[in-house]
């Protein structure tokens, strides 16, 4: 299948709305209304999709439609998409698909490949299953309101032109609802987990940050590369003390957050919330990262602004925080993931490593100091004692910190840190030592990274250069002593 996206967002789109009857004139006239963010789809010879963009505006009525990237809308659009093409390219209607065509479409996504010559596939069976679910839900949708004089999908007992299995679902809670499917879907793929990030990964990754600032990069002034180093920094260090979404630390808001350190928290947007409006909640923060934030609101950001102004860029920060560096404009979610994968590539990170395990690192520590302020006033309560209730207590709270809409998404939390605790159980002051040098190790990184890049004269820079590379020494042998005493005690904790 071609490349071409067939799908764009746009933004502030005038659509009607109702005809309103006016009594004087005796007449209607229809009244519009002003939306933030819709979708179009083409097809692609470049004339539009009309159903697709009915069925998209109808369904972004019920999803999150955000105005800077489109939100949950957008990977809906983007599963619809490989529907268009291919009905395209085979010259059939939508309502004209039938057992024999829809199962071509599934076989063909599952054979793409990412590239010509490329053995590797472009997607995966679970990929595959959301755009095979997305496709029957357009094509329910089209024959509820469209096509009213055929089945064209359905249950074998209506007759319809491609058949659906009925499945019963059930949940926690033991309800059930039936849902229909594909048979053809494929078997989804074993799960990879993603699990909290190590301390290991962690610190590779700071010296990711390190390797980019010493990288020349000829289409970047000195500004311009400070600027980045100091975004990178405190971005390693907001994911790792808030546990924020990519998206949620791309809205964070200058104004909420320039006198974080008298407050002692930060507030952040919570993000996937069906809401017309992202609610905000505030988290503790610890002073040092609060600095860094706030230095960076104040000198950093400010200084970006007044540079770009100077050159008579016409920049449009919208309260964000985090800036791009040429145009002073906010940065997006998907920004920040791929400004993520730059400092992992730099790193040299041979192993999975994505802003996600922040996310679980800093859920897991959570849930780890609940159980353990649970454990200490209920003397006795282990593992196997506590309730269901009582998890769900200690889930609630947590989720007011991690922005969960409920806590029935953090249950597999519960494992990963009781695994924690039984293996450290007696070695909680080597754990305080860890965070401690850790601390330290991102000190002696922003040291370096400062000195690197004020560094002018050649004597001058001989001298920094030799000390820095016994500062190095050292950090490295403190960290891989640290790592043997880590592994020495896992094993001694896990030996019968």
């Amino acid at each position: 299948m071609a490349s071409k996206q067939l799908f764009c967002l746009c933004r502030k789109a005038v659509l009607p709305s109702h005809a309103h009857f006016d009594p004087l004139g005796k007449s209607f006239h229809g009244v519009t209304e002003v939306v933030d963010a819709v979708f179009a789809m083409y097809w692609p010879d470049g004339r539009p999709c009309v159903y697709a963009e009915m069925f998209l505006l109808e369904k972004g009525r019920r999803l999150k439609l955000r105005s800077n990237d489109g939100g949950s809308l957008k990977v809906v659009a983007s599963d619809l998409s490989h529907l268009v093409r291919f009905c395209w390219e085979v010259g059939i209607e939508f309502w004209d698909l039938h057992d024999d065509n829809f199962y071509q479409f599934v076989q063909s996504l599952r054979a793409e490949k990412k590239c010509v010559g490329s053995a590797v596939k472009r997607r995966n069976d679970n990929t595959v299953a959301r755009v095979i679910d997305t496709a029957i839900e357009f094509l329910i949708w089209l024959q509820t309101h469209v096509v009213h004089d055929r089945n064209i999908v359905g249950p074998r007992r209506i007759a319809p032109q491609i058949s659906l299995l009925e499945k019963k679902l059930s949940n926690r809670r033991g309800e059930h609802s039936l849902s229909l499917k594909y048979p053809f879907t494929p078997t989804p793929d074993a799960a990879d987990p993603k699990k909290p990030l190590t301390s290991h990964l962690r610190n590779l990754l700071w010296d990711g940050v390190k390797t980019l600032c010493y990288k020349a990069q000829k289409n970047l002034d000195v500004d311009q590369r400070n600027y980045l180093r100091a975004r990178r920094e405190l971005l390693l260090l907001l994911f790792e003390a808030t546990g924020c979404r990519p998206g949620e630390a791309a809205m964070l808001s200058a104004s909420d957050n320039e006198n974080c350190v008298s407050k002692g928290k930060i507030t952040l947007v919570t993000m996937k919330r069906r809401k017309g409006i992202d609610p905000k909640r505030c988290i503790p923060l610890d002073k040092e990262t609060a600095i860094k934030l706030e230095v960076f609101i104040h000198k950093h950001r400010r200084e970006l602004l007044q540079r770009l102004r100077g050159q008579k860029v016409e920049v449009r920060p919208q309260d964000k925080v985090f800036l791009g560096c040429r145009t002073g404009a906010p940065i997006t979610g998907s920004s920040l993931i791929k400004e993520f994968q730059r400092v992992a590539a730099a790193s040299g990170i041979d192993e999975r490593a994505c802003l996600s395990m922040f996310r679980h690192r800093f859920v897991t520590n959570m849930v780890k100091l609940h159980l353990i302020a649970f454990s200490q006033s209920h003397p006795g309560a282990t593992r196997a004692l506590i309730s269901e209730g009582d998890y769900r207590t200690i889930l609630r709270r947590v989720a007011t910190f991690t922005g969960h809409g409920s806590e029935d998404s953090l249950f597999h939390y519960i494992d990963w840190a009781w695994e924690e605790l039984e293996v450290f159980d007696y070695v909680s002051s080597a754990r305080e030592l860890t965070t401690s040098i850790e601390r330290a190790m991102d000190k002696l990184r922003v040291l370096s990274s400062n000195v690197y890049s004020s560094a002018s004269s050649e004597g001058a820079g001989e001298v920094i250069y030799y000390v820095l590379a016994e500062l190095e020494s050292i950090r490295k042998a403190a960290e891989d002593r640290l790592g043997g005493e880590y592994e020495s005690v896992r094993r001694l904790s896990l030996s019968p």
